[in-house]
């Protein structure tokens, strides 16, 4: 089986519209398999804490 492969952001401010783009993509065979980008943050003093 091939995989074709969307990468989408993962956000929480249009995550129904999001949901609702990946399924879309599925029905109509544009994409198998969503992928979901995120930006990550560090915390603490220093980062490693």
């Amino acid at each position: 089986m091939m995989y074709t492969y969307s990468i989408m952001p993962l956000t929480e401010q249009n995550f129904d519209d999001i949901c609702n783009d990946v399924i879309d993509q599925y029905k109509r065979d544009i994409s198998t398999c969503p992928l979901f980008k995120m930006t990550l943050v560090p915390e603490g003093n220093p980062v490693w804490d």
